[in-house]
């Protein structure tokens, strides 16, 4: 079925302004529902409802989009990301014995890791942000580590 325009101004003007004229019907319903008796909560709700799903259906506003496709970003990542960070570790912990727990101190895999492992995304972004924020030249590149290799894992 084609849509049809009964009005001269752009879709999100329009919208926008019932969604306006909506809430202040809400607000001042005592007033205006004398005027007509039909209009009450329920007629309120379901109008705000309507003009709702036409901004989500006909702008193309969808309020969750942003947080799906971080979600679906950050889980795109989270299986070789665990993957590399847990590489790392281990050559940390075979090239360096007698630093290895500073050094995993220091990039955070004490505080994460354990959770990272048992699918907790919010830990993942916590292990990498202190992973990217203990890196410098002390602790990434002594002469056994490849620093393109750790910039690579915390870009």
């Amino acid at each position: 079925m084609a849509t049809s325009r009964k009005f001269k101004v752009k879709d999100v003007e329009m919208l926008l302004a019932s969604k306006t004229i909506a809430g202040t019907l809400g607000e001042n319903l005592g007033d205006l529902s004398i005027a007509r008796s039909n209009w009450n909560e329920t007629y309120v709700s379901g109008l705000s409802t309507k003009i709702d799903k036409a901004i989500d259906d006909y702008l193309g506003l969808d309020k969750k989009k942003e947080l799906r496709d971080a979600t679906s970003s950050l889980a795109a990542i989270q299986a070789p990301a665990l993957r590399d960070l847990s590489f790392m570790k281990t050559q940390i912990e075979v090239d360096f014995e007698k630093k290895a727990k500073d050094i995993i101190k220091k990039l955070g895999y004490d505080k994460n890791l354990r959770n990272v492992q048992k699918g907790d995304q919010e830990a993942l972004i916590q292990l990498l942000y202190a992973f990217k924020k203990g890196m410098n030249d002390n602790y990434c590149c002594p002469d056994k580590i490849n620093k393109s290799y750790f910039q690579l894992l915390i870009n």
